[in-house]
């Protein structure tokens, strides 16, 4: 039994879940409970990092030097969804990217040369969108790839067809929500 985890698990430590936070923080993500590690914000939203043990980190590397890492926990998700940051390493440190993704990350969909991001947009209390799309990383940035799978789910058929924004049968880029990609 031990040769098999060794066998089916051990390929998933290097491209995904992790349980030693130095990576993170070092990126600058989380900290431990009882240091006083402050995020670089100023004035009101400055305050402390949360604590790494509060949180699941899910790290992608992506040559030459990129690493997306998706967090969920209380602290990094909302009804949004949660976050994926993008780092690049240079000069042997981690710079966080300004860029990002709000929601979630299909990790068995997830290759070398892509992540899967998943999305449901509620419009209302009438219809909800449900994207599953490619996100590349290019010059510094993630962006919007192939559309995986799209589905427009009607939830009050009394008023769904009288509002404009519940209109769209197919996917568009102009959806209202979907730049979840930032």
């Amino acid at each position: 039994m031990k040769r098999l985890f060794l066998i089916f698990f051990t390929p998933l430590l290097g491209f995904g879940q992790i349980s030693d936070y130095s990576m993170v923080k070092e990126m600058g993500i989380c900290r431990d409970e009882g240091t006083l590690i402050y995020n670089n914000l100023t004035d009101e939203f400055r305050s402390l990092l949360p604590i790494c043990s509060t949180g699941q980190f899910f790290i992608y590397e992506f040559p030459p030097n990129y690493y997306a890492v998706f967090i969920t926990g209380g602290e990094w998700c909302g009804s949004g969804g949660c976050h994926t940051e993008l780092y690049k390493v240079k000069n042997d440190s981690f710079i966080q990217l300004d860029t990002d993704i709000w929601g979630h990350i299909e990790h068995t969909e997830t290759t070398e040369n892509y992540l899967v991001a998943s999305k449901t947009v509620k419009m209302g209390i009438f219809c909800w969108y449900h994207i599953k799309r490619k996100v590349l990383i290019e010059n510094d940035a993630f962006k919007p790839g192939e559309v995986i799978q799209f589905e427009h789910e009607i939830i009050d058929k009394k008023f769904h067809n009288k509002l404009s924004h519940c209109q769209f049968e197919q996917y568009s880029d102009s959806l209202p929500g979907i730049n979840f990609i930032k």
